[in-house]
């Protein structure tokens, strides 16, 4: 499955009422390590392009707040842009940071609306987070 597959499934996943951390990492595959109510869940997933993937847990222990992937290579500004449309600048918080693009997804009738937050190196995508919204 491509960069931009994967990005899709998580999002219809995490746009879903019920959606759990178990569920997100079972998308992804691999091997993980069990998060809490404070700690983020750690996924090796079998996808070669992402290096690493966490879920942040929500209120709810089992329930995700957010998703971050760690990118191994594959995925540009340009490629997002092309997949989810107009972007917007996110400043850069601390020193070191990289920047950041977001990009806000919401379909008719999901139960939660997807921010994306593409971190980049010269418009090749390091890491991405999904973060849900109730809508």
């Amino acid at each position: 499955m491509s960069a931009l597959k994967t990005l899709h499934a998580l999002i219809d996943l995490l746009e879903q009422e019920g959606t759990s951390a178990a569920d997100v990492a079972d998308s992804l595959g691999g091997e993980s390590s069990p998060g809490g109510a404070n700690r983020a869940m750690v996924i090796e997933p079998r996808a070669e392009f992402i290096a690493r993937a966490e879920v942040f847990p929500g209120a709810a222990s089992d329930t995700p707040a957010h998703v971050t992937l760690t990118l191994g290579a594959g995925l540009t500004l340009e490629d997002l842009g092309a997949e989810f449309g107009e972007s917007t600048f996110v400043p850069i918080m601390k020193p070191g940071d990289m920047q950041r693009r977001s990009f806000h997804i919401r379909h008719d009738g999901a139960a939660y609306t997807i921010a994306l937050f593409a971190s980049h190196e010269d418009g090749a995508v390091r890491r991405v987070l999904l973060r849900r919204d109730k809508v």
